[in-house]
This record gives C-alpha cells, structure tokens and sequence, in this order.
C-alpha cells in the first residue's frame, strides 16, 4: 500500500531478473520500453520503467506480479523506487 499525501502521476522505475505485471488500484499498467545492452549483467543495465500511474490522495495499491526469468539463471530480484514523470524520487510518500 502507498499512501500519498496528494493526486500526482508516479513511474515506478526498477529492477527485475524475469516478466512481470503491474496493479496499480486493480488497472493493469504497461511497462515502457526501455533499451538495454544484452551484454551487460542484468544487475547493471539501465533501470524499467512503468507508464505513467495515477496515484490517489491516500491509500493505493500496488501489485507486483512477478515470475521467475525465462532462462535457467537460477536467481530472483526485484527493487524498486516511484519517481515524478520527469524522474524526481518521491520522497513524501509513506509505505504499509
């Protein structure tokens, strides 16, 4: 949940090992399309990045559907941090 002291427009920028799916209040939200160079460690390349969401003043809920790479690395991560459209951290925001 992420509760949001004003309406704003948000971009969950992050890092993920496989195919995920994003909720935002239960409307599905698209992952941009972000280049990325295949020779560099997963870890390294630049961050995804989510559409823009709408966040509700208050509570919100994110859902983050996440599913194991395609390929047989056997490891698993996902980080990530909201940011403003332009790419400003969202510092204000609380978390439950």
């Amino acid at each position: 949940t992420i509760i949001s002291p004003s309406e704003r427009d948000a971009v969950l920028l992050f890092r993920a090992a496989g195919p995920l799916q994003l909720y935002l209040n239960g409307q599905s939200i698209e992952e941009e399309l972000v280049e990325q160079q295949s020779s560099l460690h997963p870890l390294l390349r630049q961050a995804r990045r989510s559409a823009s969401m709408h966040l509700q003043r208050g509570k919100n809920v994110l859902v983050i559907h996440t599913q194991p790479p395609d390929d047989e690395r056997p490891w698993w991560y996902f980080g990530g941090s909201l940011t403003t459209v332009q790419g400003a951290p969202m510092l204000d925001l609380e978390f439950s």
